[in-house]
């Protein structure tokens, strides 16, 4: 039953998205995904850093070691999903609102990202030990900063890069996956 309600709100998600960027005027600024001068790529290297330290802190923080001891098999499925959620909020949702100017377009991609992930965690029967304000908070501040990278740097590359060195070193030990991915 509770499958069947996440993969109706999944297929709904995905249908609406697939509509609005079908009837876009121009589908890849949209998304963040244009060309960008290679030189710009010197970024990129900063961006898996930034990512892979905000994951050590996120270990840190869940009493775990900083750096995974080897990758398992959910770390490839963890970094599609942070692919997958950047392209979703940084770049359809963050790419829609653009014309409110780049600051606000960031804050409220991530704060709909904030919603998301927060109501994952708040459902009855899930995870009880969450700590709603420090994901709430950690998720506004950093999907905000990704936001702003996207903007600055001119591509949805960059924080989609972050995003997946994180859940690479986040999650990367990770055999079952977190009761929160299915």
């Amino acid at each position: 039953q509770v499958a069947a309600v996440r993969f109706a709100a999944l297929a709904g998600a995905a249908a609406s998205l697939a509509w609005a960027v079908a009837k876009a005027r121009r589908p890849r600024e949209m998304l963040g995904l244009e060309k960008f001068p290679p030189r710009r790529l010197c970024w990129l290297p900063l961006c898996l850093a930034l990512g892979a330290a905000l994951a050590a802190c996120y270990r840190c923080a869940a009493a775990r070691p900083l750096m995974p001891a080897a990758l398992a098999w959910f770390a490839l499925p963890a970094a599609a999903i942070g692919a997958g959620e950047e392209l979703l909020y940084r770049g359809f949702v963050q790419g829609a609102l653009r014309s409110w100017g780049a600051l606000s377009a960031s804050i409220l991609a991530a704060a709909a990202h904030t919603a998301y992930k927060c109501s994952l965690f708040a459902l009855p029967g899930t995870h009880p030990q969450a700590n709603l304000l420090a994901l709430a908070v950690g998720t506004l501040t950093v999907g905000t900063l990704f936001g702003l990278m996207r903007r600055r740097l001119g591509s949805l590359l960059f924080p989609a890069a972050a995003h997946v060195a994180f859940d690479l070193v986040a999650y990367g030990e990770l055999t079952p996956a977190p009761w929160w991915v299915w």
